[in-house]
């Protein structure tokens, strides 16, 4: 524990993920907003399975209404928080980004 933690009497956070945590892909995210909290959605769309010639792949797209996107998790997180959340995912971005340029 640093000095500075001692100091406000602060403890470390353990991090656990419960075995029962299931991990998805998220291909989508609703961000909604109000002044007391904000709730991010994130979804699974997964693409349909379409087989056939391309006419046939095209008539098949006609016929479909739309695609299902399935809720994998809603989160939310207070406003106050809101800054720091997006400033981690900005250097996360970031780093990823860099190493990419690197290889």
């Amino acid at each position: 524990m640093s000095k500075k933690a001692e100091k406000k009497g602060e403890l470390p956070i353990l991090w656990n993920v419960d075995k029962g945590i299931a991990t998805r892909h998220a291909t989508n995210m609703v961000i909604q907003a109000s002044p007391h909290e904000v709730l991010l959605s994130f979804f699974e769309a997964l693409p349909p399975i379409l087989i056939g010639s391309p006419a046939e792949v095209q008539e098949q797209l006609a016929k479909m209404p739309g695609l299902e996107a399935h809720c994998v998790a809603r989160i939310v997180v207070a406003p106050g928080r809101l800054k720091e959340f997006v400033q981690i995912l900005s250097q996360t971005v970031e780093q990823m980004e860099s190493k990419k340029r690197k290889q």
